[in-house]
């Protein structure tokens, strides 16, 4: 929930942190009769209420970060970095899921593989 004189900074100082180019929705009235949900990107929302300041009950719903998509063949060339040193399996595919946020199933198999 958000005041509606405070909307347009708020989406501004999310805009800041997570990008002008983050999707979000801004739903006012919920429930009522005149209900008014608005989608866009945080920059096109701010430009909205920044012409027609919002009144009543104002929520703000922003989307997540996009999922990061992982270079396998960084991680592959890191495996063989560790193996080379001597890292056993076990502990490529433990700092291999550490370092690159991997899932251990896909760390444990690019471990065993780089052999």
């Amino acid at each position: 929930y958000e005041a509606p004189g405070r909307v347009v900074d708020t989406l501004s100082a999310v805009a800041d942190r997570a990008g002008g180019d983050r999707q979000a929705a801004v739903a006012r009235e919920l429930t009522k009769l005149y209900e008014d949900v608005r989608r866009g990107t945080l920059a096109e929302l701010m430009a909205y209420y920044s012409e027609t300041p919002p009144k009543g009950e104002v929520v703000i719903v922003i989307a997540g970060a996009p999922v990061p998509i992982l270079d396998e063949s960084a991680l592959r060339e890191r495996a063989r970095e560790l193996r080379a040193q001597g890292y056993s399996v076990r502990d490529t595919a433990t700092e291999l899921a550490r370092e690159f946020d991997a899932a251990r199933n896909l760390a444990y198999r690019v471990a065993r593989d780089a052999e």
